[in-house]
């Protein structure tokens, strides 16, 4: 509220006179809402101004006070709305200075990025939902043999030419995991490392993914030198060891004379050391086959439970040295699974081996075996030294060991895990542990059940994972017998012998581990086969149909076998795994 000398200005003044009585008097500095109180107090229509000297000066009425201080009041709004008039505009330049600020700064921000994708080392590129390239760097103009200045119509061409959209999303499919790698090889020869990722935002909305290609050709060219010339070493190594063997055993044998009890330890020892280092070629090769996708499988119904007993049967000895308990526990019925016997009891006498070698004087080793969904999962456990949490990142890695620093008891080729989860994978299962420092270890690995059709898409789903876009493509082929004969007996009698004879023939063609071939049913038989090209995988189709062909001839005077093959193509008829089969039985053909 102002005050009075505020107003006095636009007041109508009156100098005050002798005859004015006036009871209230005030001074210029008074507030007005002071003044009209003490009037309305009064009941007084007027009041008197004093100067300094306390003497009234002037005399003003209610009415000009209310009129000056409408007239204050007003004059104050116009300079207010001035005021917010100025403060609108300074505000309006003040949000147009930040606006640019900002822009230039996220213009800033975008071309540090443009320029850092522009720079990677590695090819990098955006795929939208659609499939759409979005973004795509230098990098991987140049590992897909296109012009820095290519469109990106140019690299959405070339990358559906090798196959990276199809695979991409048959990953997608399969995995649904949000990210994963694989690889493809262009018209040029380079094998291209490839690793993708979903871009999800704070909502959680899909919006493609962000892929990048790296040339791996030399890494895999070395690798692959490295596997064969560890092949070549390790079977130049085998002869002469296995002869320094025969020459030890002979000499233990007494077969030239009776040794000495002191050389018969030094022999005893030399025998040993023979079987360690036979031992430690024969992880070298089969590592070299597991890398070389060339580890034969001979699948056949197993029980679990019975190769556990052997192996545990045959470690019972070494168990005992240390004062042991090795025990196998079968948790309810246990299924049979499909798999190669020879390959499973490697496995389990690997984990149970290593189980007693770490494990403490007078601790036990459990082999625990259980029926889990549509696996068979088997466990072994030890009460031993434990493994780290940054170690276990590396336990599955070739050449890694937990620790040599207990002597040769401990010592290895640093290979059996590896193999282990290796040979686990082929089956269609996987391999895992669970440790803690000091409190033991326990390994498990998985095999898929009997059921055929569980082992079938298992496997089938394995090789869409690793699918490469000119390497590792394959079919679906499937085989149905059917007959018009009455004799039912005969009849499955003769199917059983003619699918016997079909596998054995068929052996010798699918001698790579990648390939499958498997009985779904009485009168159905499928073959997973896999080729650089369509045109390899279809000679071995041409193969498999005449060795049908003739060994349905052989049974058809019996009990008229007729047999129907179909052949479905992963990824030229579809990227779906659970669609093959359809599409191979609507491909179906009839041979001759």
């Amino acid at each position: 509220m102002p005050r009075i000398s505020e107003i006095i200005s636009n007041s109508a003044k009156r100098i005050w006179r002798p005859e004015d009585q006036c009871d209230i008097l005030v001074t210029a500095d008074t507030p007005v809402k002071e003044v009209l109180m003490k009037m309305q107090q009064s009941n007084c229509d007027f009041l008197g101004i004093g100067g300094d000297d306390q003497q009234v000066a002037m005399v003003l009425y209610k009415d000009e006070i209310l009129q000056a201080l409408m007239e204050f009041l007003d004059n104050n709004e116009e300079k207010v709305q001035q005021l917010q008039q100025q403060l609108d505009g300074k505000m309006v330049e003040y949000l147009d200075t930040m606006q640019k600020s900002v822009k230039s700064l996220l213009d800033n921000e975008n071309h540090k990025l443009a320029l850092i994708i522009e720079n990677a080392a590695e090819g990098l590129m955006m795929i939208n939902q659609q499939g759409q390239v979005e973004i795509a760097n230098t990098m991987i103009k140049k590992l897909l043999g296109l012009k820095k200045d290519s469109e990106l119509s140019e690299v959405q061409s070339a990358i559906k030419k090798i196959g990276v959209i199809e695979l991409l999303n048959a990953r997608q499919n399969v995995e649904n995991r949000g990210g994963g790698k694989f690889v493809a090889k262009t018209d040029d020869g380079i094998i291209l490392g490839i690793d993708w990722k979903e871009i999800i935002n704070a909502e959680g909305k899909y919006l493609g993914n962000v892929v990048t290609l790296k040339d791996i050709t030399r890494q895999v060219e070395h690798d692959k030198a490295k596997t064969e010339f560890i092949a070549s070493i390790s079977h130049e190594l085998r002869t002469p060891l296995t002869t320094i063997q025969s020459t030890v055993s002979n000499l233990l044998a007494g077969v030239v004379a009776k040794p000495s009890k002191k050389t018969e330890k030094h022999l005893k020892t030399m025998h040993a050391e023979c079987q360690r280092l036979a031992n430690m070629i024969n992880d070298l090769l089969d590592m070299s086959k597991l890398e070389t996708d060339s580890m034969p499988l001979n699948r056949a119904g197993i029980n679990l439970v019975d190769i556990a007993s052997q192996a545990i049967k045959a470690l019972q000895d070494q168990a005992s040295e240390k004062s042991l308990e090795l025990t196998c526990q079968v948790q309810g019925r246990v299924s049979g699974v499909n798999g190669d016997q020879k390959r499973i009891y490697q496995v389990l006498w690997n984990l149970i081996s290593n189980a007693i070698k770490f494990s403490k004087n007078r601790g036990r080793v459990d082999v625990r075996l259980i029926d889990q969904g549509d696996e068979v999962v088997a466990a072994v456990a030890d009460n031993g030294i434990g493994i780290s949490s940054e170690k276990q990142k590396h336990i599955f890695n070739k050449f890694y060991q937990i620790s040599r620093q207990a002597g040769a008891g401990y010592m290895g080729s640093g290979l059996g895990l590896t193999i282990c989860k290796g040979i686990a994978s082929l089956h269609g299962g996987k391999m895992w542990l669970e440790s803690k420092e000091g409190h033991g270890s326990t390994f498990y690995f998985s095999i898929p059940k009997t059921d055929p059709y569980i082992v079938l898409y298992k496997h089938l789903g394995e090789l869409a994972k690793a699918t490469d876009a000119q390497k590792n493509k394959f079919a679906m082929m499937v085989a149905n017998f059917n007959s018009n004969c009455d004799k039912k007996e005969l009849l499955f009698h003769s199917v059983k012998s003619m699918v016997a004879d079909i596998m054995q023939a068929c052996s010798n063609i699918l001698n790579v581990d990648k390939n499958l071939m498997i009985q779904t049913d009485i009168f159905e038989m499928v073959f997973v086969l896999t080729g650089k090209s369509q045109p390899d995988i279809k000679q071995v189709v041409e193969k498999i149909s005449e060795i049908i062909r003739q060994k349905t001839n052989n049974y058809a005077p019996d009990v008229m076998i007729k047999t129907n093959l179909g052949v479905a193509f992963y990824p030229m008829d579809t990227t779906d795994i659970r669609q093959l089969g359809k599409i191979a039985q609507y491909n179906v053909n009839t041979p001759g």
